[in-house]
């Protein structure tokens, strides 16, 4: 993910670090699981979790996240981002994971949030929670993003290339939200 990010793009070899920090634990969480249902299957235990799939995998520590208090108790920073069906400005239907899908960033304003933010590899999207608003790139109608992410509907929501949240910031918060887009690399223009 960050490699190609790195020669395409420019970013500084820091963000190549963040790979290991983040996959090295994951790699000996998946060899104890490994090992575990190893010894199950010697006692005739077939069955496997969820733990299998790894769809629940996050990164805690990780220095491509920042967790916003406001966010507490909620789905947030260092979170797999979840699907939620909405639709293009011109009333065309798509979803979330289709939008995430690629090799880029991806930034959501919802609401009342506005910035304005540009750099190779990083996609913005203005999304309308509901009401009309002709500067909307996505509406979000039935109210499933509002949902999904339990959002006010003024904040930020800023997905890695790999489909997890980096962060979700209220719309006072703009100013931190483009330093930190840019301590990441994001904005590399």
């Amino acid at each position: 993910m960050e490699a190609g990010r790195v020669l395409r793009n420019g970013a500084g070899e820091s963000l190549l670090d963040t790979y290991e920090a983040e996959r090295r634990p994951i790699a000996t969480e998946m060899i104890t699981l490994a090992i575990g249902y190893l010894k199950a299957m010697k006692e005739g235990n077939r069955q496997r979790g969820r733990d299998v799939q790894q769809l629940d995998l996050g990164y805690p520590e990780s220095s491509l996240s920042l967790h916003h208090p406001s966010r507490e108790g909620k789905i947030g920073a260092r979170n797999r981002a979840p699907d939620a069906p909405c639709k293009h400005k011109g009333g065309e239907s798509t979803t979330l994971f289709h939008i995430y899908r690629g090799p880029h960033w991806t930034l959501l304003s919802c609401g009342d949030a506005s910035i304005k933010v540009e750099g190779k590899g990083l996609r913005s999207y203005h999304v309308s929670l509901g009401e009309e608003d002709p500067a909307a790139d996505l509406v979000d109608d039935a109210g499933h993003i509002l949902s999904a992410y339990h959002l006010k509907d003024d904040e930020f929501i800023l997905i890695r290339p790999d489909g997890h949240i980096a962060t979700i910031l209220p719309a006072g918060e703009a100013e931190t939200l483009k330093a930190q887009l840019h301590t990441w690399n994001v904005l590399v223009v």
